[in-house]
């Protein structure tokens, strides 16, 4: 079985540690309704880290986190996703492979949507959007900011990043088979 995938230096220093931050923000996600910035941060400062290792370039990533981002933008000041979903998916970007960004989109719809349609299939579609109006409590109290509690999309944008990470990084796609075939 294939285990030296388990101890590159970019495995090692940039997967794995992008994994476990991915996961983290997802139940951040989920508990509190907030990602919190030092984890994108720490994301972004994990793909500088694997350009230094790689040696890849990174004008297509940055080319391509930053219209991620710039969508993202539009869509938190249209109150649609929120203003970490943005930046996390924004700097995840930053961090795949260029080929693996349409995988990551393509997963990350497919499961806000299956999300969506879990919370809406529970009867939890009140908690997260429940009928309450602005102003009907005092601000920070939870009745004043009901409404700006939205779907945890951190838990789609993590779904899309870790199957992505996992499909596209060098040698883990050959090292699921020798497990799976053992």
């Amino acid at each position: 079985m294939p285990t030296d995938l388990l101890t590159t230096p970019t495995f090692l220093a940039t997967t794995l540690p992008c994994l476990v931050l991915l996961a983290y923000a997802a139940g951040s996600d989920i508990a509190n309704r907030r990602i919190p910035n030092w984890v994108s941060l720490a994301i972004l400062l994990l793909a500088g880290l694997r350009f230094l290792l790689t040696g890849a370039d990174p004008l297509v990533p940055l080319l391509l986190a930053a219209i991620v981002f710039a969508v993202g933008f539009l869509l938190f000041l249209t109150k649609l996703l929120g203003a970490g979903d943005s930046k996390l998916a924004a700097v995840l970007v930053l961090f795949l492979e260029p080929a693996a960004v349409p995988t990551f989109l393509f997963v990350m719809s497919i499961a806000g949507g299956i999300l969506a349609l879990f919370t809406v299939s529970k009867g939890l579609i009140p908690k997260v959007f429940p009928q309450t109006t602005p102003g009907s409590g005092p601000e920070g109290s939870p009745e004043g900011r009901a409404l700006s509690q939205g779907l945890p999309y951190g838990v789609a944008i993590a779904a899309g990043g870790i199957f992505a990470l996992l499909s596209f990084e060098p040698g883990i796609r050959e090292w699921v088979y020798a497990l799976l075939s053992s």
